[in-house]
């Protein structure tokens, strides 16, 4: 960190352009999330430095989800940039585990390929990392249901974004010193939207599951005659909400070979 300004961070990013941040310009351009604390900013400009990330490229972001400390997001490029510098790297294979209706039958397959007219149904994705220091590779598999948000790209190419994330997690297992902590929007989940829309979702405040269960209660209290007009609300705590039976909780929301770089895909 440049310590000319102890406030404002300079370096050289990936691309060559020279990048300068400060925590206003974080809270002005990045992220506007009132929750976001000085300490997430101050890990976002160190950790945006160590790994030469533009921001402004959308090669980051700052995502804050409720009081939990903020994550940093990154672009899948970012993995393979970082991968392709280090001399251990010696390429990756990745793919989509397909199980066909037709035979019965469940395939690891490279690329992308599977065609739902032939009886094809997405499982997941996969993907093997090589390093030149390690006699077997690091292998990945990620399932489908875990990820896809049925909007946008997931909609549209889902195997795709499942290829991608198990990219970037194996990726990520293999290169833990330059990687580890780095998360892709896809990975977010349901989140995916925040990842890439931080600002829009800033003045949405979190709410976990037994918020919204105490909200359901409370409006349910509220309908039941006979009772005093002043209504308390109705909390329930971590250990009671655990015990619940599935069936009584109504909540409303869903539920949620070829080698590359350097080989072929």
């Amino acid at each position: 960190m440049n310590k000319e300004n102890t406030d404002i961070v300079r370096y050289t990013a990936d691309n060559g352009g020279e990048i300068e941040l400060s925590a206003e310009i974080v809270r002005n351009l990045i992220s506007a999330n009132p929750k976001v604390t000085d300490k997430d900013i101050g890990l976002f400009l160190k950790l945006c430095e160590y790994q030469k990330l533009n921001p402004f490229l959308k090669e980051a972001y700052l995502i804050k989800f409720g009081d939990e400390p903020a994550t940093i997001v990154v672009g899948k490029e970012a993995f393979t940039k970082r991968a392709e510098r280090n001399p251990d790297f010696n390429g990756f294979e990745a793919g989509v585990m397909v199980y066909n209706k037709n035979d019965k039958g469940f395939q690891m397959r490279p690329g992308t390929t599977y065609i739902p007219q032939c009886g094809d149904e997405l499982l997941g994705g996969w993907c093997k990392v090589y390093k030149k220091n390690r006699e077997k590779p690091h292998e990945v598999t990620v399932m489908l249901s875990e990820y896809d948000s049925g909007k946008a790209m997931w909609k549209t190419k889902p195997a795709t974004m499942i290829r991608k994330v198990a990219i970037v997690q194996a990726l990520r297992e293999a290169f833990p010193d330059t990687l580890g902590g780095l998360y892709t929007e896809d990975e977010i989940g349901e989140n995916q939207y925040a990842a890439q829309n931080p600002k829009n979702y800033a003045s949405v405040p979190e709410k976990n599951n037994l918020d919204r269960l105490n909200e359901k209660l409370s409006a349910d209290m509220a309908k039941i005659p006979d009772k005093p007009s002043k209504k308390e609300p109705v909390n329930v705590n971590q250990d009671d909400f655990m015990n619940l039976p599935e069936e009584q909780i109504e909540l409303p929301f869903g539920n949620n070979n070829n080698q590359e770089s350097g080989a072929t895909a």
